[in-house]
Order: structure tokens, then C-alpha cells, then sequence
């Protein structure tokens, strides 16, 4: 089949024979999706290599770049009545190539803005797509493609992910105000978008998503910046609202007396294009003309300065690891009395929301200068602490942790700061001397998207295979597992996914698998304790368990191999890995050496063992 090539943006129709060196009868990079008209979530997004040996020049037109000979991207899509967008971001300039299923070419440089291409098709066919992205050196580099039905940058689509995050929150919520820093503006004119006078500049999707459970409280919504700034909300009910100047100055304010429960999208917008750093607010007594809510002292009202981060007792990689610029303008002493000295930001360095298990809970910090740390816990008090760590290194203890959210601020002895510090939560105790010592690099390839068997033209996915029960006759895993099943493609995060379980049963594993492995010690359960539907591609696949007590693990592979571990895992914990897995369903049995049930943690993994 002859197809032509059209250089987007300009229209341009090239020869005929152009798109010889692209060749979409090969196997694409990054593998296939199947999408039908109405997916979700759109924007439908693919990490994958932008780039190749082949210079696209040759093409014609204005698709300058290089790319591979193979596509990097297959997509078999059903269409409707919306229209579908192809869209590469990236650091670097990048260009891109679709082939459509009645062979025509569309080529694109930099319509989606900045130095980023789009190529929309208003009517598509339903087939086969073929997608290259390719870059302006011959190198490989890292980029996103994104796939959407809806209009790029022309509306505002609440279906959308937002920009800078999601808030859930219970009428009654504390600390009130709950705040987020945030960039205002966009490339969408809101009255272009909504009309009834609403002016400014926004995005697309919106700055910040809320899940709100009314009360009897009304509810505030509001934005403050030096610059001149609109707010748009999308209520529950699909209501637009939109104000410019109800706050203070020109601040906007949104007032609802009587909030549904549901969705609010929240959209900052700007008066003109460019973006300016602001702070959504949402409150439910009042907006800042009612109250004050500047900071005085250490405040954990603002935002932090580093981020924030949830963590569940048992958490992996355990420590977490965060790096900070230490130091700040307020005198910690003169805020809050005592020994603790130094001085910080108003604005916590980091905040942790925390579900508390059996583990200690444990903040310390390294850095090249004399720190101080302090951390407010989720009743609201300030622990203190200067060099309990190695060295002058600070480090706070909590046996037994609370639920809820610690705000941590890192000190310096100079109120001009200085220098950098690394603060590690974690649950494995007060650091050692050598617990600061960089763990070895694990640094995975990016791995492809989900496999496909494009032989399907009915779009039916594979169905696991199930093992044979032959030598495992003890063990049936026609059975419903225990603790539930997983359906996991290579790539899958996070990483590694936990199950909670129990381990143990009545039937001892040895004599339960026979000639399969009579070796096998441990007591287990007829059914299995997990399942996983695994799409396998080049990456390995390992499966863990930790627990207090002695554990063992048997794992049914695809193939009906059966499989046994004690302690490979390290200590009495057992580990089994695949280097080379197949696709399939796998059975996991977690035993112990009593025929009580015992408490332990699955791992499943492509990088590492629990």
C-alpha cells in the first residue's frame, strides 16, 4: 500500500514515494494499545525513546528531524464522533510522524506549543495508527506521547488531570485554610472557553482538583499573587463559576453558601498568557478579607518548601530520601522557647501524611553544617533535636508514631542559611554511622508499554493460562486466592506492589507438592494466598515476602513449574526470581513454619527483592 505524507500546520502534501525509509509492516519500539472512542483516562499517556539514524528531512516539507525505521508506537483505535490528537512533550525539541490506517502521513514540528509537535485529525478512521517521535539529533532521548479526543488547548476539560495535584477533604478540615502553591496562566482564553465576562488566561486541565464532603459549612475558594489574577470552579452539579476581583486587591474570590458534595476542578488564570507563581487557598470561614492568614513563626499553613509525601507503615525503598536547602529568616528559639535553636523557613521543608503501624518513625538529617531539626507531629507539637545524629547531625524518634501529618523543618546556626541537607524518613531505627552511605544505583531501563498481539483484529486480549495440577495436587489453584489477585504489565508502578496476607496453613508444603519439590518445608493453604496476571516483556519479575517470623514461598509459574524458596530473600525471608518471565497467571502460596497463621508482606517486584 502507497502511503502520502502531510506535513501538518502547513498542509503541505508531499510525493508520493516519501515514506519509504518508515516502514510500519515492523514491530513498533514501544509496542501496541488498543483504544476505542470515549477512553479513559484521556489524555491516554506513553513513555518511550524519541529519535533514531534515519534523517527525516529527506521527506520534505518542514519534518525536519531523525527517526527509526520502525514505528515507535502502534495504536489500533475504534473511532466516534470526537476528533484525535497525537502530542509529544519533551526537554528537547521534537518532531512527529503518524501514519493513519488509509496511508496517509502527517508530519509536525511544533504546533503544540513551544518546541513541541500535535498533529489532530478532526474525522479520524477507526485502525491502525503508526507514531514516530523523533528529535533533531541522532540521539535517544526520553519523551511523553499523549493521545486525547478532546480539543487541544481550546477548552477547559475537566477530564483532564490536574496540573498541580488533588485535595480530599471532610467539612471541618484542619489546618483551615488548606493552601497550595501553584502557577496560574495559560494558552486558553477563559472567555474564549466560558463567555459570560469571564476573562483571563488558563490552561486546559485544571490547576488543582478537590474531592469535597459537605457539611452545614460554606466553602471559600480563593487565589492570591502580586499579579492581576481570575479563577474559574467547575462545581459537582457541572456549574461554571468565575470571578476576577472578590478578593482582596485583585485577588479573586469564589463564595458557595451551600457546597454539594462531589468533584470541584479549579482553574487560576492570569491576564495575560505568561505564567506567575500564586497560592490556591480553600477554607470554609471565610476569605482573606475575613481573616489573616499570614504566617507568623514556624507555620504548617503554608505549603511546604520540598514537597510532601504519603507514606504506609512497612513503606519501600525504607529510607525515603528527600534533599533540602536548610536554614531560613525565623529564629527558632524566639518561636519556640526552650534548647531549640537555629533558625528555618516559616514553610516546613517537608510534610509527611503517615499511617502508623508497629515501626518507629524516624526523621534524621546529613548535611555538611550544623543543623537543627524540628517536626510537628499530627497532635500539633514541636519535637526539637541538635545533634543526636552521627556526627552534628540532628535525627527525632517517635515510639510509637501517631496517624496524620508531620510537618519537619531543617535549621541552619545562621539565619543566611547555606549549603544543602539530605532528610531521610524511615522505620529502620536512629541512623548508624554509615547510614547516610549511598545505596548501590539500581537505574532500570524504561521499559516498553503493555504487549500486544496484533494478530487480534477483534481486539480480545489474551486469557491467562493457567498452570497444570499435576505433582502440585495439593495445592489447587483452581481455588479463589486468599488475599486477591493482581493484574500487573512490565513497567507497572509503583514498584515494588504489596499484598498484606497471612502466612501458614495446614497442609505441609512437601508433601503437598510430591515429585514437584518434596523438599519443601513449611506448612500452607490448599488455596493460594495471591494470584498475578503478569504481562511479561524483557524486564525480570521477583516475588518476596518479609515477615517477623520464619516464612517460606511457592509460586506456580505459567509454564506448571512449580517453585519453592526459604531464605533467599536474605535473613529467614524467602525470594524467588524469574530473569526471563513469561506471560501468564502465577500462584504464590506464603507458608510458615507453623500451621498458625502469621502475618507477612508480598512483594512483587521488577527490580528488587523485599
Amino acid at each position: 500500500m502507497l502511503r502520502r505524507l502531510v506535513v501538518t500546520a502547513s498542509l503541505l502534501m508531499l510525493g508520493i514515494g516519501a515514506a519509504q525509509a518508515q516502514d510500519w509492516t515492523l514491530n513498533p519500539e514501544a509496542g501496541s494499545i488498543k483504544l476505542a472512542t470515549g477512553f479513559t483516562p484521556d489524555p491516554y499517556t506513553v513513555d518511550l525513546f524519541g529519535g533514531g539514524p534515519i534523517d527525516a528531512s529527506w521527506l520534505g516539507g518542514d519534518c525536519f528531524g531523525y527517526i527509526t525505521e520502525e514505528p515507535d508506537l502502534r495504536v489500533f483505535y475504534t473511532a466516534g464522533s470526537m476528533p484525535l490528537s497525537f502530542s509529544v512533550t519533551s526537554s528537547r525539541d521534537t518532531l512527529l510522524l503518524v501514519s493513519d490506517p488509509q496511508g496517509n502521513w502527517f508530519c509536525n514540528d511544533d504546533s503544540g506549543g513551544s518546541l513541541d509537535p500535535r498533529v489532530t485529525l478532526e474525522s479520524p478512521l477507526s485502525g491502525q495508527y503508526d507514531i514516530w517521535v523523533g528529535t533533531f539529533g541522532d540521539e535517544n532521548i526520553p519523551a511523553t506521547l499523549w493521545l486525547s479526543e478532546f480539543p487541544p488547548e481550546s477548552s477547559l476539560n475537566w477530564n483532564l488531570d490536574p496540573e498541580f495535584g488533588v485535595a480530599t477533604l471532610v467539612a471541618g478540615f484542619t489546618p483551615d485554610p488548606q493552601q497550595y502553591s501553584v502557577n496560574a496562566g495559560g494558552s486558553v482564553y477563559a472567555y474564549g472557553a466560558l463567555g459570560d465576562y469571564c476573562y483571563g488566561y488558563v490552561t486546559a486541565a485544571p490547576t488543582y482538583r478537590l474531592f469535597y464532603t459537605a457539611g452545614s459549612f460554606p466553602l471559600f475558594i480563593f487565589a492570591e499573587a502580586a499579579n492581576d489574577l481570575t479563577l474559574v470552579v467547575n462545581t459537582p452539579s457541572g456549574e461554571w463559576l468565575c470571578d476576577d476581583d472578590s478578593g482582596v486587591g485583585l485577588d479573586p474570590l469564589i463564595s458557595i453558601d451551600a457546597p454539594l458534595s462531589g468533584q470541584y476542578d479549579i482553574w487560576v488564570g492570569t491576564f495575560s498568557s505568561d505564567r506567575a507563581s500564586a497560592t490556591l487557598s480553600i477554607s470554609e470561614i471565610g476569605g482573606p478579607e475575613d481573616e489573616d492568614f499570614s504566617a507568623v513563626g514556624l507555620n504548617w499553613d503554608l505549603p511546604p518548601n520540598f514537597g510532601t509525601v504519603d507514606l504506609e507503615a512497612g513503606f519501600l525503598p525504607d529510607p525515603h530520601v528527600i534533599e533540602v536547602a536548610p536554614g531560613g529568616s525565623i529564629d527558632i528559639n524566639a518561636d519556640l522557647g526552650g534548647n531549640c535553636y537555629g533558625y528555618a523557613s516559616a514553610a516546613a521543608d517537608y510534610r509527611l501524611f503517615y499511617i502508623a503501624g508497629g515501626f518507629p518513625l524516624t526523621f534524621a538529617v546529613d548535611s555538611g553544617t550544623d543543623t537543627t531539626l524540628v517536626v510537628a507531629d499530627p497532635e500539633g507539637t514541636f519535637h526539637c533535636d541538635d545533634d543526636s545524629g552521627p556526627g552534628l547531625n540532628p535525627t527525632i524518634t517517635f515510639d510509637p508514631p501517631l496517624d496524620g501529618q508531620y510537618d519537619v523543618w531543617i535549621g541552619t546556626y545562621s539565619s543566611s542559611g547555606g549549603g544543602s541537607a539530605t532528610l531521610s524518613i524511615t522505620e529502620l531505627g536512629p541512623p548508624s554511622d554509615d547510614f547516610f552511605d549511598p545505596p548501590p544505583d539500581i537505574i532500570p531501563s524504561i521499559p516498553p508499554v503493555i504487549p500486544d498481539d496484533v494478530e487480534l483484529p477483534d481486539f480480545v486480549e489474551d486469557e491467562p493460562v493457567a498452570p497444570p495440577v499435576s505433582d502440585g495436587a495439593g495445592l489447587d489453584w483452581t481455588l479463589d486466592p486468599a488475599f486477591g489477585a493482581l493484574d500487573l504489565s512490565s513497567g507497572f508502578a509503583p514498584d515494588p506492589q504489596t499484598v498484606f496476607v497471612d502466612a501458614g496453613g495446614p497442609l505441609s508444603a512437601g508433601a503437598a507438592l510430591g515429585a514437584a519439590n518434596p523438599s519443601c518445608i513449611g506448612n500452607v493453604t490448599a488455596a493460594p494466598t495471591a494470584r498475578i496476571n503478569y504481562a511479561a516483556q524483557s524486564w525480570p519479575l521477583i516475588i518476596s515476602v518479609a515477615s517477623e517470623s520464619d516464612t517460606t514461598l511457592v509460586v506456580s509459574d505459567p509454564d506448571g513449574n512449580w517453585i519453592c524458596d526459604d531464605d533467599s530473600g536474605g535473613g529467614l525471608n524467602p525470594s524467588v526470581r524469574f530473569d526471563t518471565p513469561v506471560a501468564g497467571q502465577y500462584d504464590v502460596w506464603v507458608g510458615s513454619f507453623t500451621d498458625a497463621p502469621t502475618a507477612a508482606t508480598l512483594f512483587i517486584s521488577e527490580m528488587t527483592s523485599q
